[in-house]
């Protein structure tokens, strides 16, 4: 006689606890985690234009340019480059000097607005910061501090607005 075997369906799997584990977990890692702030600073792209050499030679491109090192930083401009001014930073006291020589430059070349920056290599991305913060606006107590010729509007009390310097930022790549 043939017995007959009954087919037997295989088991179910029950994946409601491992479902309910993996939301808990997910509940947990959400949970954990630690919501920073990213800052970022705005610079533009160095641009490539072609100049015209049968231009006057009295019109003279600013070509501010910040040579930033570890221990001093080298103010050069005109084209081709030369050094305007080397100020070093041993002191404690160069970001203000910056400050100082870049009030100067921007009252000769009020329509200026750029400046390029050419960080060496093993210049921390901090000390980087504080440079840009320093070309980009200048406080009105930090004028009245440096002892600078200040053509800003004197009525006003309190003055808390800062001087725009040189805004436009735009990092040199060299190659």
């Amino acid at each position: 006689m043939f017995v007959r075997k009954q087919k037997k369906s295989p088991p179910k799997l029950n994946l409601i606890p491992i479902l309910d584990s993996v939301f808990i977990f997910i509940f947990f890692l959400l949970m954990s985690t630690q919501f920073i702030e990213i800052y970022q600073i705005g610079s533009e792209v160095p641009s490539i234009k072609t100049v015209d050499t049968q231009k006057d030679n009295d019109d003279e491109p600013l070509n501010l340019t910040l040579k930033i090192s570890e221990n001093e930083i080298q103010i050069m401009t005109g084209v081709p480059l030369s050094l305007y001014e080397s100020i070093s930073l041993a002191e404690g006291k160069g970001i203000l000097e910056l400050q100082k020589k870049l009030w100067e430059i921007k009252g000769n070349n009020n329509d200026e607005n750029t400046v390029r920056l050419r960080p060496n290599p093993d210049v921390s991305y901090e000390h980087i910061v504080k440079i840009i913060d320093a070309s980009r606006k200048i406080h009105p107590l930090a004028i009245e501090k440096l002892g600078l010729s200040d053509n800003v509007d004197n009525t006003r009390p309190n003055r808390v607005n800062d001087i725009a310097l040189f805004e436009n930022i735009i990092f040199e790549s060299v190659i």
